[in-house]
């Protein structure tokens, strides 16, 4: 790239972007990433849990608490500031395991539900009967819904 496309009406694109990038990260660093069950308020809670009971999810299955913490998680974070990653990164430093393992404990737990839970269910929130919800998307949906029911305002509305 030539320094004239670089530079329009006198402004340098890159350093700019460089620089808003630099700030959303250190943006994203500062948030406060306090997703304990017991700091969710109890109404946010019980609406997580008859979300997740109404698809009939099991609640032995580790995987149950980190969607739990990770749609807590999603409803309290900007949305730019929302990585999915992130997100499983959290939640194995908070349970001491691999952001691997975590992912693959909610996809297992996602899969499970898929198969064996109530379908009809899953079908009204997520809209298709061909193809179960990815993590990110279902915690998402997930999250709008517990809005709507609490009348909760976060971040993403």
């Amino acid at each position: 790239m030539d320094k004239s496309e670089i530079y329009i009406l006198g402004y340098d694109f890159e350093k700019i972007s460089r620089y808003l990038f630099e700030i959303a990260d250190e943006y994203r660093k500062s948030v406060d990433y306090n997703f304990e069950p017991d700091h969710m308020s109890e109404r946010t809670q019980m609406c997580i849990t008859e979300i997740l009971d109404e698809f009939q999810m099991n609640k032995r299955w580790c995987g149950y608490q980190y969607h739990l913490e990770a749609i807590f998680l999603y409803l309290n974070t900007p949305t730019a500031a929302f990585k999915i990653m992130d997100v499983y990164a959290l939640l194995a430093e908070k349970h001491h395991k691999n952001r691997m393992a975590i992912e693959h404990d909610m996809r297992n737990l996602l899969e499970h539900t898929w198969d064996r839970g109530n379908r009809k269910a899953m079908i009204r929130y997520f809209g298709n009967d061909y193809m179960r919800p990815k993590n990110k998307a279902f915690i998402v949906r997930i999250a709008e819904e517990v809005q709507l029911r609490t009348n909760q305002k976060s971040y993403h509305s």
